[in-house]
């Protein structure tokens, strides 16, 4: 009881004081965050960045970026909240319908384990199983891509930004050591609202998935979003960088070769604020 009683009063001096620090930033953003996108699908949390966080005997705070599918994130309404009852929300910023900023409060000398991540918006409530995870310190580092290749990240007829790979962390998909597409566009940083674009990708011996698209006639569409949260990018050897999908995305759902380009390591990564059907 006593534990309970100093618990909240120490959350709620620090909401008081993320309040307060915060205040300008809510005047320029809340009424983009309040715009909601039409849901046609089951709300669901899609990532956190980032994905684990080192517990320590202190406790210790974490700004986290938030995204899901199919959500209507609402500023002032939306709450952010974890099986682990040791990490605790302090303050969230929607800055979409689908993505949101919170700063976390964990708890010093926190259990580690993997913990479901949850936003409630209103009636409507969206679940992350297992996406956040506290470890212990002296657990085995976050594996890094160590190879020098690069990628151009660019808005249509815009030169882009070229990101090197090195030293972004390693997604392991179907026993491949991958980059995430989405890590990729975050670190170029070329928009805040990746998820108003669709995704085309040229590689460096010209091909392009969107041009093909077109002159086949195929009407499949190019990957949004929430697909590049799903789609990976990884070393085929003679093949060089190549893409890998995980399944229900539209690369999947198509059937066509054409989504898994190869030769992408001098290539594009292209944002279209249009599709191609």
């Amino acid at each position: 009881m006593e534990r309970s009683f100093w618990k909240n009063t120490r959350m709620s001096s620090w909401r008081g004081i993320i309040s307060a620090a915060f205040s300008m930033l809510i005047l320029g953003q809340a009424l983009c965050a309040n715009a909601q996108s039409k849901n046609t699908g089951e709300p669901v949390i899609t990532s956190i960045a980032p994905r684990s966080v080192t517990v320590s005997a202190a406790p210790r705070l974490v700004l986290a970026l938030i995204s899901g599918n199919d959500t209507g994130f609402r500023f002032r309404t939306s709450q952010v909240s974890f099986s682990n009852e040791f990490v605790q929300e302090l303050f969230t910023l929607p800055v979409s319908s689908r993505r949101l900023w919170t700063l976390l409060l964990i708890e010093g000398s926190s259990p580690p384990g993997a913990c479901d991540v949850t936003v409630t918006t209103g009636d409507e409530v969206a679940v992350g199983a297992g996406l956040f995870e506290l470890k212990e310190a002296g657990d085995e580092p976050e594996q890094r891509w160590t190879g020098d290749e690069w990628v151009t990240v660019r808005r249509e007829r815009t030169e882009g930004v070229a990101v090197s790979l090195k030293g972004m962390r390693i997604s392991e998909y179907d026993g491949k050591d991958c980059i995430r597409l989405s890590d990729i566009v975050e670190k170029s940083a070329v928009t805040t609202t990746p998820e108003a674009y669709y995704y085309n990708f040229i590689a460096a011996d010209g091909f392009s998935v969107k041009d093909r698209l077109i002159l086949r006639g195929l009407t499949s569409g190019l990957p949004p979003w929430e697909d590049m949260q799903r789609g990976y990018m990884y070393d085929a050897g003679t093949d060089g960088l190549c893409l890998i999908w995980e399944p229900d995305t539209v690369a999947i759902n198509a059937g066509y070769g054409l989504y898994t380009p190869r030769l992408m390591q001098g290539g594009f990564i292209e944002l279209l604020d249009y599709n191609v059907h």
